[in-house]
């Protein structure tokens, strides 16, 4: 089974939509919205046809079900996806890497942390920014790390734009 991102800003509060028009503006399928009924999505009136649904209450019901699938992992966990649990990580094999990237013109350095699960041996990995890195590495008590320099193409280096670029333009 796999997640989409819901567009929920695209959803006006104070507006009411038909199931065609409301999965359209989600882009999701109309069988989405009919399952989301049956699991408790609020219709305005269940008899009528076609069915009306409340922007403000589809919006609420979106956000909470984000919410319920949410997961919360301690600073030093990363996400196991075999476990399907936050594990520890096997300290020997931490690799940190570096990822660049645009946000509103301001220059953003994130991190890509990639170990082994301490409970199954598989890969995992977590995204963060480097604020994360020291206290992750604190925990276990790891003095020095090399960071890898990410050669994969960041949004920013598709769009054509760099680092070195926004400095010359200045």
């Amino acid at each position: 089974m796999g997640f989409k991102k819901i567009p929920i800003t695209n959803i006006h509060n104070n507006k009411t939509y038909k199931m065609p028009e409301l999965a359209k503006v989600l882009k999701v399928c109309v069988s989405t919205i009919w399952n989301w009924v049956q699991k408790g999505l609020p219709v305005i009136n269940r008899d009528s046809k076609p069915l009306y649904f409340d922007g403000h209450a589809v919006k609420e019901y979106l956000l909470k079900k984000h919410k319920s699938r949410k997961i919360f992992m301690q600073d030093h966990e990363c996400f196991c996806v075999k476990c399907r649990k936050p594990r520890e990580v096997v300290a020997e094999s931490i690799k940190v890497f570096s990822l660049g990237y645009l946000d509103k013109n301001k220059f953003i350095r994130s991190i890509k942390i990639v170990g082994h699960c301490i409970r199954c041996g598989s890969t995992i990995v977590r995204f963060s920014t480097e604020g994360l890195l020291f206290g992750f590495l604190d925990y276990y008590m790891i003095n020095r790390i090399d960071i890898i320099e990410s050669k994969k193409q960041t949004p920013a280096r598709r769009k054509g734009i760099h680092k070195s670029n926004e400095r010359e333009s200045n």
